[in-house]
């Protein structure tokens, strides 16, 4: 399911340019040996919204790039962690954006309140974990090179649904209802 989103004239005055949209939906992930893959891998496209220039050369440089951290299901805490302190969520979590006229095989159809779509496409292949329980991915664009140095701000932000890690033995958290 493609997460929906409506932008007001109002709103654009202020906002950010981009708009994130998921476009392939986390579903589970199995655990074995330790860790696993997040499946199917996510699909992040970026919406650019009215009259911003883009062209495929724009987003070929390094500091354009969206970064994925588990949160939470109820998304009030920052990026989940274990009980030594570390992430959940390991592998290649920092991706490039790719420019594809059309991307294959993609679950939901983007949304159609967004002034200009842009076929820049950022996909998650290796997200792995090592815990099991019920998450949400957060998917965070940004531009690392308008501060050199320090921690850059998110131009744009979303969120996965829910989705569900089990151990290799299938056993399933219990959902609340």
């Amino acid at each position: 399911m493609c997460t929906s989103f409506y932008v007001s004239d109002h709103q654009l005055k202020d906002a950010s340019p981009y708009v994130l949209s998921i476009r392939r939906q986390p579903q589970g992930a199995r655990i074995r040996s330790g860790s696993c893959c997040i499946w199917p891998p996510p699909v992040v496209q970026l919406h650019v919204i009215s009259s911003f220039a883009v062209s495929p050369d724009h987003f070929e440089w390094e500091e354009f790039l969206t970064t994925a951290r588990l949160v939470s299901v109820d998304n009030t805490t920052d990026e989940v962690i274990d009980d030594r302190g570390f992430p959940i969520l390991r592998g290649a979590t920092t991706q490039k954006g790719v420019w594809l006229s059309v991307y294959p095989g993609l679950d939901a159809p983007p949304p159609a309140n967004v002034a200009l779509q842009t076929p820049v496409f950022f996909q998650f292949q290796n997200l792995t974990m090592h815990s099991v329980g019920q998450f949400r991915l957060q998917f965070n664009f940004y531009r690392k090179s308008d501060f050199p140095g320090l921690v850059p701000p998110v131009l744009a932000s979303v969120v996965s649904d829910i989705f569900l890690a089990v151990d290799e033995d299938g056993w399933e958290v219990e959902t609340e209802e």
